[in-house]
């Protein structure tokens, strides 16, 4: 279908190989019989090295929980900082499939959108938390981080602005930033965690390997919650929901 000079990049499957170093080692696991639970810190401890080699983010190996997947762990995050009724912000154009899981969670979703330039808006995000909290109940905020579709990479500025006002209405920011590899040269992508004290305070942020060396069918993602108090909660919310755990090959991967 495609020339040799194209390479289709279909959401997570790609039209490439997977790194021979991953091949190898899965294939290893396989050959020797590896094949049960996966066991102990190595992936978070693999990330915590990842995060900070590359942004010089500084992730404690106590705060990093392993998932299936980062959508499955969001709707863990959602049961356990919201209840039903509660509202979830998102800023779209956004990644279609939050509405979705919004709703079968039995949230309420409020938009904040971007501005046209593709830019998190601070006057729509005080309005929506505003409304958010209205009835009283709990609510998240589902931060995409760089956005997709848009590709815009938040700066260090709109973070801290965004962490400012979730912070000052009781919102917890949920951060999706599974694209955070992927960008071109010269937007440079933040983690919302590291900013600040404060959002590192009010955040659970969800990565994955799977968008940057397609291996999105090994099902694997890290949930980091560098908050005490929301790392109990969000553990608990995992555990329950059967969620915590990848597959061994994912792991190793």
């Amino acid at each position: 279908l495609w020339g040799p000079d194209v390479l289709p990049l279909w959401v997570a499957e790609m039209d490439a190989a997977p790194c021979p170093a991953v091949v190898e080692a899965v294939s290893s696991a396989m050959a020797r019989g590896d094949t049960g639970y996966p066991d102990g810190l190595a992936y978070p401890a693999a990330y915590r090295r990842y995060a900070a080699d590359t942004w010089g983010w500084d992730v404690p190996l106590d705060a990093a929980r392993t998932c299936s997947d980062v959508m499955g762990g969001i709707d863990a995050i959602l049961r356990v900082t919201t209840a039903p009724g509660d509202a979830v912000v998102v800023s779209p154009p956004v990644y279609d499939n939050f509405f979705n899981h919004i709703a079968a969670e039995g949230r309420r979703r409020i938009d904040a959108p971007l501005t046209p330039a593709g830019r998190l808006d601070p006057d729509a995000l005080r309005s929506a938390f505003a409304a958010a909290i209205a009835g009283g109940g709990r609510a998240a905020y589902l931060l995409c981080n760089p956005h997709n579709p848009t590709g815009t990479v938040p700066s260090r500025a709109e973070l801290e602005t965004l962490a400012e006002l979730a912070d000052e209405f009781g919102v917890t920011v949920v951060s999706d930033e599974i694209h955070c590899d992927l960008t071109k040269p010269g937007k440079d992508y933040v983690p919302f965690a590291s900013v600040s004290e404060t959002c590192r305070e009010n955040s659970i942020t969800c990565v994955a390997p799977t968008k940057t060396f397609n291996l999105a069918g090994l099902q694997t993602a890290a949930v980091i919650v560098p908050n005490l108090v929301l790392r109990h909660r969000v553990n608990r919310g995992l555990n329950t929901d059967e969620v915590a755990e990848p597959n061994v090959f994912a792991a190793i991967a």
